[in-house]
């Protein structure tokens, strides 16, 4: 049986799983709410809907390569 947890990330590893400054994540939290899984410290996001913002950006903005 799956937790809710299971599926989830704190704000630090989405902004290293994203490559943007973890204020980056908050302004993503203010704009969709419903991305955060837990209201606790540290706060948790869906995995999910994480990686559908991610993948929107390299739509829009293109794959960053270092």
């Amino acid at each position: 049986m799956m937790t809710k947890l299971e599926n989830t990330i704190t704000v630090a590893e989405s902004a290293r799983l994203a490559d943007v400054p973890h204020q980056t994540v908050s302004g993503w939290i203010e704009r969709w709410p419903s991305i955060v899984a837990t209201t606790s410290r540290p706060r948790r996001l869906y995995t999910q809907k994480i990686l559908e913002i991610i993948r929107a950006r390299e739509l829009v903005f293109g794959r960053e390569t270092a």
